[in-house]
């Protein structure tokens, strides 16, 4: 049986090697092509002359024989006047093919020169008059897309810059840091969207704050990924389910400080459900400290009611710790969600500490989604945001965790007199 799982892999190697040698070859053919977009059009016109006037506003002097093709692409606007006209949409874009390479990094670099160059410079007029021309590289399909993948994920965690060089896509977090190739879903997935992603921030933070266990409600790890190495702390982890991955990596983990004999508690499984708990001894108490998480389009009761049977599958245990990131935010008085969550705690006599904002977002707004939910007493609370480690901030919370001390007892116990007859006589 293992002989034909062997051979599949070995096709499966093969088919994207061969995926990789095709896309370097559409690479490598469209290394003397640009895309202009935001240039104005009009019915009947000359791209090749625009294309030329354009480049002279750049400061290139370009002739036309210098151009191997020059064309629109899309569908093109219905004019004017026609039944069903749609309002005047923005110009398509042009796609142009030099006779040379150089040619065409002397136009890419004057167009990142003269960034102020807009429609209305090329005679354009009305709604779109005032929108940025621009001059980029022509990617391929696949290219294209991880370049849109890649801006997003650097607005997601605030990254700087991302740029195309060659047909091929670039990210760097900010001036002076290393810059990332990416060329495929596997270098986006090492680059972006996991632990790995700031993982000198989370050494940095976690050196600071010195936490003897870190609760990780989403590492974003994909298959074959390992989580940041920090000095002094183990790292355990259960992946997501392949069920609910949709098509990302994920799962939750804790980094436990060398020295701290915590140990992975079994508990009932639930394949939708993602959670993972520790038991330790702490001032001769026995403490279970969970994480878990929630994705937005889970079900809340039935997540909750996975949580319960869990929490109350543990035998003997003195106080329990529950950190997590159950979507529900609880700053938003009309959410119908936290009813549910509230009768959760109820019936576990637990409650909920976490009281500030935990979530930030690109738009100023914050929200309460991250939670941390007891029955153990707790001297300090606070939220550490450090936007390079993402939107998320990190909950501290210092527990006290004492022995019990037994108290004095006093115990009554009937004393019998026996006086000897020959005394009592006497």
């Amino acid at each position: 049986m293992a002989r034909p799982s062997a051979e599949v892999d070995d096709y499966r190697g093969e088919v994207a090697r061969l995926q990789q040698e095709l896309h370097e070859r559409d690479r490598e053919a469209l290394l003397a092509d640009v895309e202009i977009g935001h240039l104005p059009e009009e019915r009947g016109e000359n791209v090749v002359r625009a294309v030329t006037v354009l480049a002279a506003r750049l400061g290139v002097a370009l002739d036309e024989r210098d151009i191997v093709f020059a064309e629109r692409v899309g569908a093109p606007p219905t004019p004017a006047g026609s039944p069903g006209a749609a309002p005047p949409a923005r110009p398509r874009r042009v796609v142009l093919r030099l006779s040379r390479r150089g040619l065409r990094d002397q136009l890419l670099q004057a167009a990142r020169v003269r960034r102020s160059i807009v429609a209305s410079d090329a005679g354009a007029d009305g709604a779109h008059s005032r929108a940025r021309i621009f001059v980029n590289e022509r990617l391929t399909r696949t290219n294209r897309r991880l370049f849109y993948l890649v801006r997003e994920e650097c607005r997601r965690l605030r990254w700087r810059f991302a740029w195309t060089r060659r047909g091929t896509v670039y990210a760097r977090q900010s001036d002076g840091s290393q810059a990332f190739a990416i060329k495929s879903d596997a270098d986006l997935a090492r680059v972006f969207g996991s632990l790995n992603t700031g993982q000198i921030e989370l050494a940095v933070a976690i050196d600071e704050l010195k936490p003897d266990i870190l609760a990780i409600n989403e590492t974003w790890l994909r298959e074959g990924d390992s989580a940041p190495a920090i000095s002094g702390y183990r790292f355990v982890h259960i992946p997501r389910h392949h069920s609910i991955k949709r098509g990302r990596g994920g799962g939750v983990g804790f980094y436990i400080r060398r020295g701290v004999n915590a140990r992975v508690c079994p508990h009932p499984v639930v394949s939708s459900v993602e959670q993972m708990w520790l038991r330790l001894s702490v001032a001769s108490r026995c403490i279970i400290i969970g994480t878990a998480y929630r994705a937005p389009w889970q079900d809340v009761v039935a997540h909750l009611d996975a949580l319960t049977d869990t929490i109350t599958s543990f035998p003997n245990c003195d106080n329990l710790i529950l950190a997590g990131d159950l979507n529900i935010d609880l700053l938003d008085s009309k959410n119908t969600k936290i009813p549910v969550l509230q009768q959760f705690l109820h019936c576990l006599n637990l409650k909920q500490i976490i009281a500030q904002p935990t979530h930030f977002h690109d738009d100023q707004t914050q929200t309460l989604i991250d939670i941390v939910c007891t029955n153990t007493s707790f001297k300090t609370v606070a939220t550490k945001h450090t936007p390079e480690l993402g939107r998320h901030a990190m909950l501290v919370v210092e527990f006290r965790i004492k022995k019990e001390i037994p108290k004095p007892q006093l115990i009554a116990t009937p004393l019998t007199l026996s006086i000897p007859t020959a005394i009592n006589q006497s």
